[in-house]
């Protein structure tokens, strides 16, 4: 009689099927150990681009700080010039010729948003001189891809205009500065009026009027006070307009509101630090 225990192909098979558990552990731990791998290799990568994205970011946030400070160098490096120097470079860029038509003149008394030729202006210019004028407001741009370009802010006197040519178009400027025209300089109270042709300025006469200052306090004593101060400002504006109905070419310098009840051309504000004619013209440029 056989015992159970004594069975050697029953042990045998046992024997084989531990091996092969044995065996079936010992992928699975491979297979663990490289999971494992994986996961540490996984998560090297992970850290490293982390890094990368944040170094991405530092970068990006410093390109941000140097362009935004390139922007504010750019704007300051438009340079206060005299009339006298706005002049001269106005008749030098009209004396520029070229033997094709590559010479590009924008002239733009407010920002090109609204310009009414925008494509042409952007097939003319290079990407770096649209850059520089885009954001600009009432300037004269003379453009040219071989030698300096420039671009000369002053009071709005011109209209909008752009001229591809084989010169520059300084004429209408120039036509402006030199004919003999009146600038008034308006202000409550007190309005001066100028003959000026060429830059040289004659005071041709200074409207004075009482008008008191603004009321600080309140009440129906600051309503009486302001009545009576429009009052006397609009005197003052009388006195002014019966003094330009006989005059021509007049532009208007000064509170717009003060402006508009008079006759001329309205141009902006001025500065009453500045002497004259700058006062009148206010010439900026910048060469690049």
């Amino acid at each position: 009689m056989k015992l159970p225990w004594s069975n050697e192909d029953e042990i045998e098979e046992l024997e084989k099927k531990v091996e092969k558990l044995e065996e079936e552990r010992r992928r699975f731990e491979k297979r663990f150990e490289a999971e494992q791998e994986r996961r540490r290799k996984l998560s090297k990568q992970k850290q490293d681009a982390e890094r990368q994205v944040n170094r991405l970011k530092d970068k990006i946030r410093s390109l941000e700080k140097t362009e935004e400070k390139e922007e504010k160098e750019q704007a300051q490096k438009f340079r206060q010039i005299s009339f006298d120097e706005g002049y001269r470079m106005l008749q030098k860029l009209g004396a520029l010729k070229s033997d094709r038509k590559d010479l590009v003149t924008v002239y733009s008394p407010d920002k090109l948003d609204g310009f009414h030729d925008m494509k042409s202006l952007k097939n003319s210019a290079t990407k770096k001189q649209y850059t520089k004028i885009k954001d600009e407001n009432c300037f004269a741009a003379f453009l040219d891809q071989d030698t300096v370009n420039t671009i000369l802010k002053t009071a709005p006197f011109f209209q909008e205009e752009l001229v591809i040519d084989k010169e520059f178009c300084t004429e209408k400027l120039l036509e402006f500065i030199e004919k003999e025209k009146h600038w008034v300089l308006v202000s409550a109270g007190e309005t001066n009026i100028y003959r000026e042709e060429k830059g040289q300025t004659e005071e041709i006469d200074r409207i004075k009027s009482r008008v008191n200052r603004k009321h600080s306090s309140g009440g129906f004593s600051q309503d009486r006070f302001e009545r009576k101060r429009l009052e006397q400002i609009d005197n003052h504006i009388e006195q002014v307009r019966e003094e330009l109905s006989s005059l021509e070419e007049v532009y208007l310098l000064g509170e717009k509101e003060l402006c508009e009840e008079l006759p001329g051309e309205y141009l902006g504000g001025f500065d009453p630090n500045k002497s004259k004619p700058e006062q009148f013209y206010r010439f900026q440029k910048l060469s690049f």
